[in-house]
């Protein structure tokens, strides 16, 4: 990944428990991302809405990023 992409995404069940654990390393990861002077695009928000309400899997949320960012996909990438 380039340089000051922040990707954090936490795996678990679907209560609410863990959602509360997704928004936090959501939220961990934007203001990591803020401090650094960088910002979240639209889409990444988007996903990680999706990823936080479990319509996105923890492998599907990466591939994602990896698109987004890399410009491939997680096979690519040896993943």
């Amino acid at each position: 990944m380039p340089s000051g992409v922040v990707v954090m995404v936490v795996s678990g069940d679907d209560s609410g428990r863990d959602r509360r654990r997704w928004q936090e390393a959501v939220d961990d990861a934007r203001d990591s991302i803020e401090m650094e002077g960088g910002r979240v695009s639209d889409a990444v928000e988007e996903d990680a809405a999706r990823y936080i309400a479990g319509e996105l899997s923890t492998e599907e949320m990466l591939e994602r990023v990896r698109r987004l960012y890399v410009g491939g996909s997680a096979a690519s990438m040896g993943g």
